[in-house]
């Protein structure tokens, strides 16, 4: 009778806290913080985070008001099991009313939840990862017009042959980003971060949740 060799069980690692995310954006934040979190789990055999992201009724719904109406139901109905709770909501001032951001302030602080805050958006954040400086220029040209984020975020991965597109894709892959994460953190603190100020400044705090993540 042969013999039978013995088969080794991986087992799975427990993590050390589990975030959960409510994203505004469909593709771009659930990617990026989804490849962040695996990689640093690949990294650290000890400690490390897992994010989950929460599922909204609607995946195109991008009201962060809205957002956080459906997190706080959630939470009465069936409470949470992840540690933390971050809600990832762009400053977009076309749609996102003063009124609305205290709103949605004041309930992240009732409820326990983090805010983290882009102004104007998410893909600033991306940007910070090849930029080396950011100018008062380059805010007031933002200011006028959003889309230059995009446009020089798809010139930085043409340039690096990551892309052959036009066009930037909000489906974004991390691998184009991972490498320049302690670069995107250096100048995000270079420029505004704080929440009362980011009502009207261009920056993001978004590099306060990427620590949490990278730095268990």
């Amino acid at each position: 009778m042969g013999r039978v060799r013995a088969s080794k069980v991986k087992e799975e690692r427990e993590p050390k806290k589990v975030f959960l995310l409510a994203c505004e954006g469909r593709h771009t934040e659930r990617k990026y913080f989804s490849g962040l979190s695996d990689e640093y789990k690949n990294k650290n055999l000890i400690n490390f985070v897992k994010v989950n992201i929460f599922e909204k009724s609607d995946q195109d719904l991008s009201n962060p008001k809205k957002i956080l109406d459906e997190l706080n139901e959630k939470k009465e109905k069936d409470g949470f099991l992840e540690d933390e709770i971050y809600l990832v909501v762009d400053r977009d001032a076309d749609s996102f009313t003063e009124e609305q951001l205290k709103s949605v302030k004041d309930g992240c602080i009732e409820n326990g939840y983090q805010l983290i805050l882009s102004n104007p958006n998410f893909e600033l954040w991306l940007l910070f990862h090849f930029i080396e400086n950011f100018s008062n220029d380059d805010k007031d040209d933002i200011k006028a017009d959003k889309t230059i984020i995009e446009i020089k975020l798809q010139q930085f991965l043409k340039e690096s042959e990551n892309s052959r597109a036009e066009s930037f894709n909000k489906k974004i892959l991390f691998k184009h980003y991972k490498e320049r994460v302690q670069h995107a953190i250096k100048i995000a603190k270079e420029n505004e971060y704080d929440l009362k100020k980011l009502k009207d400044t261009i920056g993001t705090n978004v590099f306060k949740l990427v620590e949490k993540i990278i730095e268990v």
